[in-house]
């Protein structure tokens, strides 16, 4: 995901100049909570996450026969990034695509 915000900076460079700013802190808040979570590495029970010992939960995503049918998450962890990734949509108004 970091490489996905160096990226996204790039490309805002180019056609955000106007909500460069704000979009870049959230970026930024984006890799500090990425970094948080990365050094968080445990061990832990099977089937649990190994950042907070949650469990995993797996979900159905609905997808076609050639894309992964689940995908299993941590639904403690992730809140702060889903958050901040919400906001970045509405930011750069991919929200609307």
């Amino acid at each position: 995901m970091k490489s996905e915000c160096l990226a996204l900076n790039e490309f805002l460079q180019i056609h955000f100049e106007e909500r460069k700013e704000a979009i870049q802190i959230l970026m930024n808040e984006l890799i500090i909570e990425i970094e948080n979570l990365e050094v968080k590495n445990e061990i832990t029970q099977e089937g649990h996450c190994n950042v907070c010992n949650s469990p995993l939960k797996t979900y159905d995503t609905l997808g076609s026969d050639k894309t992964p049918r689940s995908i299993t998450v941590c639904p403690n962890c992730p809140e702060k990034i889903n958050h901040l990734l919400n906001k970045l949509d509405w930011a750069t108004s991919t929200v609307f695509i």
